[in-house]
């Protein structure tokens, strides 16, 4: 009877961990993880140069302008080269990919600012815990875009 239970058991939680972790087995992958790396570094520029700008008194939508331009541009060629392996550099084709990764940072750009305007500006919550708050909601906006909208031929 203990051993029919213990092998009952042992089937119950291999079948419960097979299946609560098989959604997440397919995105073990070398373009995920380079995402991810390259997503947090992509971040640091973010984060770093927001900071930094707010330092310098620049105000919050200015601020996360600026650091949003500059991370942006180290992503869109990282993206490219690293993440999603799209091989042509042909200029109409950059050009393309580089116009709907723009579009689609600018998506996630301007729902960031309003959320930073009003959880900062007009809630008075802190500057610096609030855009890390909305940073995991653009990192997970700009993989989706990017891999389903921008990156598309491979």
């Amino acid at each position: 009877m203990k051993k029919h239970v213990e092998s009952l058991l042992n089937k119950t939680n291999a079948k419960l961990t097979t299946t609560c972790l098989r959604p997440l087995v397919k995105y073990n992958n070398q373009e995920t993880w380079s995402y991810v790396i390259m997503g947090g570094l992509t971040t640091v520029i973010g984060f770093g140069s927001y900071v930094l700008f707010a330092y310098l008194g620049l105000n919050t939508a200015l601020s996360n302008t600026l650091s949003t331009i500059l991370a942006t541009l180290f992503a869109f060629v990282t993206n490219k080269m690293l993440v999603f392996r799209t091989p042509s550099w042909c200029a109409t084709h950059v050009v393309g990919e580089f116009a709907k990764f723009c579009v689609a940072r600018f998506f996630t750009f301007a729902l960031e600012t309003i959320l930073l305007v009003l959880l900062v500006d007009m809630l008075g919550l802190h500057n610096a815990a609030m855009k890390a708050i909305s940073m995991i909601m653009v990192i997970t906006g700009n993989y989706a875009l990017s891999k389903w909208l921008v990156f598309t031929q491979k």
